[in-house]
């Protein structure tokens, strides 16, 4: 339904619901029509064959003599059924979803599929969500993705860091103080003079908050983004773009909630959501960046959960449990970077995305 209202230009939309689907149309309702669109809904009994085509015909008759169109793709199949028989007339349209997003024309004496390939990750939240957008950024400091490269030896260390570096960034009231000590105290713990160097003169340059977060996570962000960015067949790559989502009606806290992207990307069909995890990856990282790429790229969300293999941090079983939630969220892959090449085991996994552990082929 998402992808006729945004392609087909209408005066008007009528959306056939059933009790079942009630809910979800008075949200499309209320959505599209913040933007301007106008909207009916027309109850109908899913399986009753004289009521539904009693109700398409009257439909019909409602907008005799005007440019109609219908859209036979969803509901239940007595549904798509009538509404083709009473409509048979008149233009009839198919939504294509399978392999690519498609407004296919019954109509026409030859099928004619309109493939709608969309190269922006805006367009994905835009169609999904009518959340404030932040696009984030398309593009990283030369200081910072030397930085990012420089401390790839060391995360087992930044991963160690991982929890100091968590605690005083969580703190509701903290100073600058204690920020900068806990970038020396990164500094110390990694030994190396040029990296020390750079940290130190991003502390100075963006401040010691900023370096912080970049120390507890930001660098592997970075790092990912810049292995992916040129990456052929892809578009629209984004650092830290985000959404103020609304929650849910029945949601008991209803407040506004942010949803970051660490990398986010589209491939024309498919939204990808990136998270990545320095530190120990728990089962609630699972369920984020599974829920951002369903919320925002629907049937088409990808999830991609990138860490390093030493931080995984679980016991056998519980590596076990978070390998058969990730496999059975089946919108979800998981990618540990392993000691070597880990660049291209990136590009390759994000070229060959599957469900599940992306397993490293020697």
């Amino acid at each position: 339904a998402v992808l006729a209202i945004k392609s087909i230009p209408a005066k008007r939309h009528v959306l056939v619901a059933t009790e079942d689907s009630k809910a979800s149309a008075e949200r499309l309702k209320t959505q599209y029509e913040r933007e301007g669109m106008a909207f009916d809904i027309v109850m109908v009994k899913p399986f009753d064959f004289g009521q539904l085509r009693k109700a398409f015909a009257a439909l019909l008759e409602t907008y005799r003599g005007q440019r109609v169109a219908a859209d036979i793709t969803g509901g239940t199949k007595p549904m798509s059924l009538m509404l083709a028989e009473t409509w048979k007339s008149e233009r009839l349209f198919y939504v294509e979803t399978d392999v690519r997003q498609a407004i296919i024309d019954l109509s026409s004496p030859e099928t004619i599929a309109f493939v709608r390939e969309m190269k922006s990750v805006e367009e994905f939240v835009r169609i999904h969500s009518s959340a404030p957008f932040q696009p984030g950024r398309t593009e990283v400091t030369q200081g910072e993705g030397r930085l990012a490269k420089a401390l790839l030896p060391f995360r087992k260390i930044l991963g160690d860091q991982y929890t100091p570096l968590d605690n005083v960034l969580k703190r509701k009231q903290y100073n600058q103080l204690a920020l900068r000590n806990e970038v020396e105290n990164v500094v110390r713990a990694l030994g190396d003079l040029q990296c020390s160097h750079s940290i130190r003169v991003m502390c100075d340059t963006v401040g010691a908050e900023q370096t912080c977060q970049f120390l507890h996570g930001g660098w592997l962000e970075v790092y990912t983004f810049l292995c992916l960015k040129d990456l052929p067949g892809f578009y629209d790559f984004r650092l830290n773009a985000s959404v103020l989502y609304q929650r849910r009606d029945d949601d008991p806290d209803r407040s506004p909630k942010l949803r970051e992207f660490d990398v986010a990307f589209t491939d024309g069909i498919h939204f990808y959501v990136v998270e990545c995890k320095s530190g120990r990856v728990e089962q609630d990282y699972v369920n984020k960046v599974s829920g951002n790429a369903r919320n925002f790229g629907g049937t088409y969300g990808r999830g991609v959960l990138v860490c390093t293999k030493e931080r995984l941090g679980h016991s056998q079983e519980g590596y076990n449990n978070l390998c058969t939630q990730i496999d059975n969220a089946k919108n979800l892959m998981l990618v540990e970077l392993p000691e070597r090449n880990m660049a291209e085991t990136l590009r390759t996994a994000i070229r060959n995305w599957k469900p599940g552990k992306w397993e490293v082929k020697a």
